[in-house]
């Protein structure tokens, strides 16, 4: 950078303007080294901007979140049924309806949106019985309510989502988005003597 500034000299300068709220402590040094490995890989200085650099580059807790904030849509996760149709939902819709304590309302919330309640329609209740069925947990009686069976294959379906669910894969994913777009600095996880750590983040350049 134009005058030699180090590590220690770029965070007390986000201190110094107010911004040291802007990044994690963490994601200050990983900006330095980014700044530092692109100074070397151009050969251009860089003037140090605290204000430009905070209007510029933005911290967020996942690759995935800061994606989404610039229109990223992942592919819709899928249950499979035995008779090859599926149940198509995002991993937010599956874990509202697949969580500790009772369930009942939010699955019932959640076979009333619509793209839902089109799938469940689609794939009818007889098919529905028969897949509810197979899993042996009702018996004959309970199996001739067909709203209550929507319920409980959705349940399942939800369930079965959260629990294959595989947040790094979703997290390469977002990142391999981000970067055919922008800059992506990922900020990696650290575990600290005593009780503190730090979960990891990423920074990504506005565009």
């Amino acid at each position: 950078m134009k005058r030699n500034v180090s590590e220690h000299d770029f965070t007390e300068a986000f201190r110094d303007y107010g911004r040291q709220d802007n990044f994690s402590y963490e994601g200050l040094k990983a900006l330095y080294e980014w700044f530092e490995e692109y100074e070397e890989g151009t050969g251009e200085e860089i003037e140090l901007d605290v204000i430009g650099i905070c209007c510029d580059f933005s911290e967020y807790d996942s690759a995935l979140e800061a994606a989404e904030e610039y229109g990223y849509e992942p592919d819709p996760l899928e249950y499979n049924l035995d008779n090859m149709d599926t149940l198509e939902m995002s991993i937010d819709e599956a874990r509202s309806a697949s969580h500790q304590g009772p369930c009942d309302e939010d699955v019932r919330a959640l076979s009333e949106v619509e793209h839902i309640a089109r799938q469940l329609d689609a794939i009818g209740a007889d098919e529905i019985r028969e897949e509810i069925g197979e899993i042996g947990a009702w018996d004959e009686e309970d199996l001739k309510d067909d709203d209550e069976n929507r319920q409980r294959l959705l349940w399942i379906a939800c369930g079965h989502i959260v629990e294959e669910y595989d947040e790094e894969e979703a997290e390469e994913n977002a990142i391999e988005w981000l970067q055919d777009r922008t800059t992506v600095i990922v900020v990696p996880a650290v575990e600290y003597l005593g009780n503190r750590s730090f979960a990891g983040s990423v920074i990504v350049r506005g565009f």
